[in-house]
Formats: structure tokens, sequence, C-alpha cells
């Protein structure tokens, strides 16, 4: 049982889970609901284990109407309306697959994969893109949902398709005082239902042990897409950066230069950045 997230005594809510283990494999079943249905009941199953070498974990959720409050065009020319699902049903779901592998001569890599199907999502989410869109559904949660549902996420995460992964590769070299590791990695995450991507590959070069690490890391974050959609919200976008970290990573220094493209992708704007952080508390 959990307490009311506000004053209104109708949005408590209630919880259940069970864990068990078959063959290797971590198994869980669990259901939540709340008073007032504005987080819609759901039952829920998840799972984790191995298949050989790979670990393998997955996520599935039952949903009795969407929590999500939608937008889509009124009546009137240019103009929008939320709305609600209430009494379909919806399913959401997960799975992710890593691989890692590790020698005693220093040398490791890993892959992951993970690909989310969101059932509440829209199949075309480029309508999150319009500000009159987003707007209607600021309005409804602020008018009719201005306690309870405060923390909407309904302008979020709103595509149906999702893909996430990341890459890395590292060796050490050396011993000691003297210790080099050199790390290559990757990520990458995309929405298939607004088209954009986000990803961005880095090199660190770490020299030192424990008490006097530097470190080199060079960068280029790069977001492709429409202005507004969920990886690229400015638009296609690439920033390469060098950041210089030192004394076991309490000062850094980054210098990076964000480049504006447009839609096919032609530099549009150039810009130069220079930050200095210092982690002079640490709680």
């Amino acid at each position: 049982m959990v307490p009311p997230v506000s004053d209104d005594a109708a949005s408590s809510s209630i919880a259940s889970k069970y864990d068990l283990v078959v063959n290797g494999w971590e198994l869980s079943l669990g259901a939540y609901a709340r008073a007032d249905m504005l987080a819609r009941p759901r039952a829920i199953f998840s799972f984790t284990g191995a298949i050989g070498s790979f670990d393998v974990y997955g996520e599935n959720v039952l949903l009795y109407g969407s929590d999500r409050i939608y937008a889509r065009e009124s009546s009137t020319l240019g103009t929008y309306e939320a709305y609600r699902v209430e009494n379909e049903p919806f399913f959401q779901s997960t799975l992710g697959v890593k691989y890692s592998k590790s020698y005693s001569g220093g040398l490791s890599y890993s892959i992951h994969v993970q690909g989310y199907y969101n059932g509440m999502g829209y199949a075309d989410s480029s309508i999150m893109q319009s500000a009159a869109a987003r707007k209607a559904i600021t309005e409804a949660i602020e008018e009719d949902y201005s306690t309870a549902y405060r923390y909407s996420d309904s302008a979020t995460e709103a595509g149906m398709w999702y893909l996430a992964g990341s890459a890395s590769i590292s060796g050490r070299f050396g011993e000691g005082d003297n210790i080099t590791r050199i790390t290559g990695s990757v990520y990458a995450l995309t929405n298939f239902s607004d088209r954009s991507l986000r990803f961005n590959p880095q090199l660190k070069v770490q020299v030192g042990d424990e008490g006097g690490k530097v470190s080199f890391t060079i960068s280029d974050l790069t977001s492709i897409g429409d202005v507004g959609s969920e990886y690229a919200g400015k638009g296609n976008m690439t920033t390469p950066a060098l950041t210089v970290s030192l004394l076991n990573s309490e000062v850094s220094l980054q210098a990076s230069v964000p480049i504006s493209l447009n839609a096919d992708y032609s530099v549009k704007k150039v810009q130069t950045k220079f930050s200095v952080i210092w982690n002079a508390i640490e709680f």
C-alpha cells in the first residue's frame, strides 16, 4: 500500500510483487493499481538470465487504459485538443542482450543492445514537435489533473518503437604509476516513431593510477532529426569535444565546438565553448 502522493486520498495506490528462480532465470510477477485511475492498473512480468555467454533481460507490462494524455488536431484548423484512452488494453515490452569479455592481459570489450516497444506511444510521434500540441497537453494537466497528475510525462517518451545500443573496447598497458588505459566506446539511441537519432563515440586515454590519474577524452555527440524531436531537440547537430580531467577527475577542462547542420547536413552555424568543472565537494 502506497500513501497518497497528494492531499487527495484517491491518489493512494497498491502494488504487489512475487519473485522466483527457475533454472537460473530470475522471474518477477507484479501488479499495480491506483484508486483514482490516473495511473492505470497494470500487470508486470520481468526476467533476467543468460543464454550461453549472453546476458538477457526483459520486462513486459499489460495495462488497462493508457497513463498518457494525448494530443490530436481539433476541428479548428491549426489547433489541438487533449484526450485520454481509458478503456483499451496497452502493452509495453523491453528486451536487452549484453555480451562482455575480459582477458588477463588487460583487454576487455562489451556489446549491449536494448529494444523497447511502447504501446502507449504514438506510431508517428512527430506530433510532439508541435508547440500547440504540447501546450494542449500541458493545459489539460494543469486544468484537469493539476494535483494528482502534476508530473505526467505525456509530452516525453512519446514514440512507439525505440532501439539503444552501446559498445566498448579497452586495453591496459604498463604497471603501477605508469599504467595507461585506452578505451574506445560508442552509444546510440533512436526513436523510430519520429526518426530521431543520437550517438556519441568516445576515445579516452587515462594515464596514472589512483592518486594521480590524468585522462584525455575525445568525443563527438551527434543528434540527427527534426527540430523538437526526442533525440534531436535542436535539429541536426554535432559537437566534437576534448576533455582533460586532472587529479582523479576532481578538475575537468573541456573545449567543444557545437556545429548546427541544415537538413542536407551542410554547416549552418559553428560555435566554440570552454568550461572548467571543479568537484570541490562530494556527498
